[in-house]
């Protein structure tokens, strides 16, 4: 694979790419893409491991997820990350309008040809992951637009591919059952996907072990201890065999039926690769 693929995951919270979306990054950065990360949020409204709402303050917990999100970046092979900034569990609050052009700019300032969503059909419905759907969508017309106030100096830039990670009801009652600590509490949530909708499944067996070594990172993350260790561990492992995603927008041919590859009708031979970014 040449080095002028590029994929863009956008996540609304730290830890979003690596209980979501770990082991296919994995699987692409090591294929040869750039892949590149964008956070909405620091992650700061959950509260720490084994610690009441309140026992540190919001800046501080921002600035431990912001670390924990760089090391697991690195144990993916990310090339890149940002966080935006927004406040966690307020990104549906903030002027939809700027976030839209604030997402455009890192489209156009990475270029990807594909990008991965993780949306409101993924986990449980927060609404700050259905804010990001909404605002990741604007995003891409708006980089691809010459007449978007899109702020910087970056040329527009037409994504090719985006998909969002989508979960049937099968693939989120096992998600649940194998990761969540005891406890944990959530909404009800209706965004699971008919098997119809799902238009891509990644064969990531390969790479389950990283992204669990990822899931490791966030040692301040209450959801995330406990269950994806011990007695738990293969049956994670066994979920992130394969990675499901609905795509959204495809302005390549041959995108037909369940696409085993992200990157189909996207690829370019090494030899070409000066002449495909």
């Amino acid at each position: 694979m040449s080095r002028t693929h590029r994929i863009l995951a956008l996540v609304a919270h730290p830890g979003d790419e690596a209980l979501g979306l770990g082991a296919v990054l994995a699987r692409y950065a090591d294929e040869g893409a750039d892949v590149h990360l964008v956070s909405a949020t620091r992650g700061e409204a959950a509260p720490f491991a084994g610690s009441s709402r309140g026992a540190f303050p919001d800046a501080v917990l921002g600035r431990m997820r912001e670390r924990e999100l760089e090391e697991a970046s690195g144990v993916l092979g990310l090339a890149d990350v940002r966080v935006l900034g927004y406040p966690d569990g307020g990104l549906h609050a903030v002027e939809p309008f700027r976030a839209q052009m604030t997402l455009a700019a890192e489209i156009r300032r990475i270029r990807p040809q594909v990008v991965l969503l993780v949306g409101p059909h993924a986990f449980w419905g927060h609404p700050d992951h259905v804010a990001l759907g909404q605002t990741a969508f604007g995003a891409v017309l708006a980089a691809a637009r010459h007449s978007s106030p899109v702020p910087g100096r970056q040329a527009p830039h037409a994504v090719r591919k985006l998909y969002e990670l989508g979960w049937s009801g099968p693939t989120r009652a096992a998600f649940e059952e194998a990761t969540l600590a005891p406890g944990i509490r959530r909404p009800p949530s209706p965004a699971t996907l008919p098997d119809w909708m799902i238009h891509a499944s990644i064969d990531t067996g390969r790479y389950a072990e990283r992204a669990l070594d990822a899931v490791e990172c966030y040692r301040s993350q209450p959801a995330f201890r406990g269950r994806p260790m011990g007695s738990r561990r293969e049956e994670v492992l066994r979920l992130w065999a394969r990675t499901e995603f609905s795509r959204s927008l495809c302005t390549v041919a041959g995108a037909q039926g369940v696409e085993a590859d992200l990157l189909a009708g996207v690829r370019v031979p090494v030899h070409q690769g000066s002449r495909a970014a």
